[in-house]
């Protein structure tokens, strides 16, 4: 029931139809609308996200039509779309009675019972649609296909698009599809052979580069994703999201020379582009090169003032020089930016530690860990800054709060453990160090690493070696 096409093609007058249409609840009129003018109303509202109004349109329009087919079958389909799903098949389930050969109910059948999570009645009501599809199955299989994959069912979609192959061989597209899908079950060897396929046949796809670029990054093979996304690059040079995607993967190689060239060719894209200068200015942070770093920070933020990567960027360099009240009005305006980024309160955290600023550190972390409750990291620096402002006790209870998000993890245990060394109570230390060492045999050698003077506790060497790993 994709229906789009047509409405735009005729948006003028459908306009003029809806301004009539208004007009008449304004002044709450009968005029006529026929079937297809109704079905121009209630597609403008649809596709301009007035579910509302649409549901409203629909309603008088099966009123003005009752015996109208199409129009039923748009009131389930704008049920399906607000997710009134049982609305829908009550509809569906009448209509059918009238046209039980109707490709378009079963389609429509089968997405609504997808949505309420009724698998098998969706397969099978798919399944009938496509074989009542005489003119275009493939069409069909693939409509199907899509709609499971996009619902998250990949290894179902797999079928479907299996189908399509055995039906036609060279339908190019099923094989980028087949491609992704087993990209994101982790079939990465399959991925490629489809993927390469589809290269075979669409040599000069940009998207088919792009995902082989992807693919070759998450096998551990940098330099194939970089002459992947070179091709991309080589076969639609002015898309600047393919350069932001190779300086990515020459940083993630430390190539810090060849990504400054690729954000520079950005530039010579888009001439203010504040994220490439961004990127520039984190190249020169990371190589100390700290004048260089605030001037295209300072760049980014003349061509953008409201972006908060560059505020973020100017604290680090300012922290990193020791200038920590400057890196607090930085790292300050990149939080009203961006108040939802847990790194942007980290490294206030970290900031205000420097400066014995108990309030503002502590509560940094806490907005940090609020945020990302899985970064270790933070509640890690968040109970140390706790211990360096004599809360021994409340950075224990704010490692064991890491655990119930965390699971019992080895790092936090192992801290977890240090610190109730520190506080004496030698019960929770010994437990805490059993349970790390035993998920993690190295966890001995962070604990030494970390706390000296573990070396003095009498017995600590005989009881770590009888710790037994976890089964």
């Amino acid at each position: 029931m994709d229906d789009s096409f047509d409405f735009f093609e005729n948006e003028g007058d459908t306009d003029e139809m809806v301004r009539k249409y208004e007009r008449m609840l304004i002044f709450n009129k009968s005029v006529f609308f026929d079937v297809e003018e109704f079905d121009g109303i209630i597609d403008y509202y649809r596709f301009n996200g007035y579910s509302k109004q649409a549901l409203e349109a629909v309603e008088r329009a099966v009123l003005q039509h009752p015996d109208s087919f199409d129009l039923k079958l748009k009131r389930a389909f704008v049920f399906h779309e607000n997710g009134k799903e049982i609305e829908a098949l009550r509809i569906l389930t009448q209509i059918q009675k009238l046209e039980s050969t109707n490709l378009d109910i079963f389609m429509l059948k089968g997405s609504v019972y997808l949505a309420i999570k009724q698998i098998e009645q969706a397969r099978k009501s798919f399944d009938l649609a496509i074989k009542l599809d005489s003119e275009d199955k493939i069409n069909s299989l693939m409509t199907v296909a899509d709609t499971f994959a996009q619902n998250g069912h990949f290894k179902i979609a797999l079928d479907y698009y299996n189908r399509v192959l055995q039906i036609d061989p060279k339908f190019v597209e099923t094989y980028y599809e087949l491609a992704s899908i087993n990209q994101q079950l982790g079939e990465y060897e399959k991925a490629e052979s489809y993927l390469q396929t589809f290269l075979d046949f669409e040599p000069f796809s940009v998207q088919g580069w792009y995902l082989l670029s992807m693919l070759y990054n998450i096998t551990d093979r940098p330099k194939d994703a970089i002459d992947a996304i070179d091709y991309a690059i080589a076969i639609d040079n002015a898309d600047i999201t393919l350069y932001f995607v190779k300086a990515g993967l020459q940083l993630d190689m430390e190539l810090n020379n060849e990504a400054l060239e690729t954000y520079n060719e950005i530039l010579q894209i888009d001439h203010e582009n504040p994220e490439a200068f961004v990127g520039i200015g984190e190249i020169y942070e990371s190589l100390s090169k700290f004048d260089d770093a605030i001037e295209y920070f300072d760049m980014a933020i003349n061509a953008d003032n409201n972006m908060p990567e560059a505020w973020y960027g100017k604290a680090v360099v300012a922290f990193q020089i020791e200038n920590f009240e400057l890196a607090l009005k930085f790292i300050a305006v990149a939080i009203d930016l961006f108040p939802t980024n847990p790194d942007y309160w980290y490294t206030q955290g970290k900031i205000a530690l420097r400066i014995n600023n108990e309030n503002l550190a502590l509560s940094s972390f806490v907005e940090a860990s609020s945020i990302d409750p899985d970064d270790i990291d933070i509640w890690i620096n968040y109970s140390d800054a706790l211990v360096h402002f004599g809360k021994i006790k409340k950075a224990i209870k704010a490692l064991e709060d890491a655990l119930d998000f965390l699971g019992e993890d080895s790092e936090i245990l192992i801290n977890l453990s240090i610190l109730n060394f520190k506080n004496n109570t030698f019960t929770a230390a010994y437990k805490y160090l059993e349970k790390a060492i035993s998920i993690e045999s190295s966890e001995n050698e962070r604990f030494f690493d970390l706390y000296p003077d573990g070396k003095n506790i009498p017995g600590i060497e005989k009881f770590i070696k009888s710790i037994k790993p976890k089964q």
